[in-house]
C-alpha cells in the first residue's frame, strides 16, 4: 500500500491509535524515510494501492475484492 500525499499521512500517522498497535506516529516520518528504497515484491498476487483518499473501510473491501477474484481464478 502507498499513501503519496505527505500531509495527509501526516495527518493519520498522528493519530494516538496507531502507538497502541506499534505503528509509525512520528509526524516527520515521510521526510526521514524519503531517500530509502520501498520494498516492491515481484509477485503475480501483487495489490499496490494509494490509500490517500480512501478510507479504511474502503482500502480493506478493496483488498478483500482483490483476494475474492485471485480465489475464483484458481477455482
Amino acid at each position: 500500500m502507498t499513501l503519496s500525499d505527505s500531509d495527509e499521512y501526516r495527518r493519520r500517522v498522528t493519530d494516538p491509535r496507531r502507538e497502541t498497535r506499534m505503528k509509525e506516529t512520528d509526524p516527520a516520518a515521510p521526510e526521514k524515510y524519503s531517500g530509502r528504497e520501498v520494498l516492491m515484491p515481484n509477485h503475480p498476487h501483487l495489490l499496490s494501492l494509494d490509500v490517500t483518499k480512501l478510507s479504511p473501510q474502503q482500502t480493506a473491501e478493496k483488498i478483500l475484492s482483490h483476494a475474492r477474484a485471485l480465489r475464483a481464478q484458481s477455482a
